[in-house]
């Protein structure tokens, strides 16, 4: 199992990486997408971040967008 960098849960209760999602979402060209695992309808711009120690923060999210 790989870790999730910057994690973030959808409404319907899966858990990705934000840049993954964000970048899913881009080559689709819609920030709703279909969930990867379900399919329900996943707003990226309503998705909930899990958040970590600020100095973690720092160190993985250089390349991240907010």
């Amino acid at each position: 199992m790989s870790e999730s960098k910057e994690s973030i849960v959808t409404l319907c209760g899966h858990l990705y990486c934000w840049s993954c999602i964000l970048e899913w979402s881009q080559s689709k060209n819609n920030k709703i997408i279909p969930c990867p695992i379900c399919n329900a309808e996943v707003d990226v711009s309503k998705v909930i971040p899990l958040y970590c120690s600020k100095e973690e923060h720092e160190k993985k999210s250089k390349n991240i967008p907010q």
